[in-house]
């Protein structure tokens, strides 16, 4: 609703402004293409190769407006579209060595190329960009350890992706970039009849949050903040 609103919306947070758009903001049409393999290996176990291809007609784009204010508007552009490649993998440890029976591997890697079309104005602005918010890899990768007959659940997990636009710009105004940063959460449970008692650690490399644009080689931050460490721990009763 915010990108056909009929006013402007303040982030207090980044200070910046998003008009929306209900004149001239029309809807995107997309085609999806894909083909999937998957083998299963037995159990849950599983490992699957996809491809896709996505053709957009007036996708959606954010753009820095050319103006005093740090200011926003959601716009069309012709075109564009997406290719991506997906692997992922579900196994059992224990073809490793029979102790590790209860832990499991699971992972999914992408790899993603995607490109809108523009047009080309200024020395600010180029004909083709990445979507918004689209990273060209992400990779998710866990280590679960799960022993249901003495209660517990233990996982360690994995997040990265790359480089992702957050904002196109203008014909002054630099494209912003979302850096590339990594995240490991570790979590515990364990049950004590109807009492189960959870420990976690998020966001343990503590990655920065970094937003900037990039011109000739310099780097130019927006924003570059740290969320720190989270630790939580709880206890749950359950009546079942």
């Amino acid at each position: 609703m915010r990108e056909i609103s009929a006013f402007t919306i303040i982030d207090p947070l980044t200070s910046t402004f998003e008009r929306g758009n209900p004149d001239s903001l029309g809807r995107t049409l997309i085609s999806n293409y894909d083909l999937r393999f998957e083998y299963f290996l037995g159990g849950n176990e599983l490992v699957a190769l996809s491809g896709y291809y996505k053709k957009f007609t007036d996708p959606i784009i954010r753009q820095q407006l050319a103006s005093t204010n740090n200011e926003f508007q959601f716009i069309n552009v012709d075109d564009g579209y997406l290719f991506g490649i997906e692997f992922e993998l579900r196994k059992n440890l224990e073809f490793l060595a029979r102790p590790l029976a209860n832990f499991t591997f699971v992972t999914n890697a992408s790899y993603i190329f995607s490109e809108t079309q523009t047009g080309a104005v200024s020395e600010f602005d180029v004909a083709t960009r990445p979507f918004i918010g689209q990273p060209e890899y992400i990779v998710n990768a866990a280590l679960n350890y799960i022993q249901p007959e003495i209660g517990w659940d233990v996982a360690l997990s994995l997040n990265t992706l790359g480089d992702r636009t957050t904002t196109i710009g203008s014909a002054t105004r630099l494209d912003q970039i979302t850096r590339a940063r990594t995240q490991l959460d570790f979590v515990a449970s364990k049950a004590f009849g109807n009492i189960r008692a959870r420990v976690s650690a998020l966001n343990i490399l503590d990655s920065s949050y970094t937003v900037f644009s990039e011109y000739k080689g310099q780097d130019y931050i927006y924003s570059d903040f740290k969320r720190g460490v989270d630790f939580r721990f709880s206890i749950t009763y359950s009546f079942l």
